[in-house]
């Protein structure tokens, strides 16, 4: 890694936080910017965490993403690192568009994406698997 972008990120590296505290901070955010890294498919608890604590997702496009979430209502997507500057410098700039994406973004995990979903949903997969 470039030395320059080394000791930029860790100038702007805070501690860690887990637990509440983790989700408390996530809440205080304007945007929370996510990446998938090499991923083929957008998979990451961040974007759960995120949207369920209703902040703002702004998140790298995925083959999968609107089969999570609705780009451009419930959450924000960029496809390379230009787009994610331009779409985080309008969310900031367009307040009352960021909170209302922020606020489908959390109806859409608390009706689609609990804890209680994905259960239900493993025990259905293991049920099917059981069956045949």
């Amino acid at each position: 890694m470039d030395r320059k972008v080394f000791e930029a990120l860790r100038l702007r590296s805070h501690t860690p936080v887990f637990g509440l505290e983790m989700y408390q901070t996530i809440a205080g955010f304007k945007i929370h910017l996510n990446g998938h890294g090499t991923a083929i498919y957008a998979s990451n608890m961040r974007l759960f965490e995120t949207t369920g604590v209703g902040t703002c997702l702004l998140t790298d496009w995925k083959p999968n993403i609107a089969d999570l979430f609705d780009p451009d209502t419930e959450i924000a997507t960029y496809r390379h690192p230009a787009e994610a500057a331009e779409k985080a410098r309008y969310l900031l700039d367009h307040d009352q568009e960021r909170h209302v994406m922020a606020r489908a973004g959390q109806r859409r995990t608390l009706r689609d994406h609990t804890t209680a979903h994905r259960a239900a949903r493993i025990d259905e997969i293991i049920q099917d698997y059981l069956r045949s």
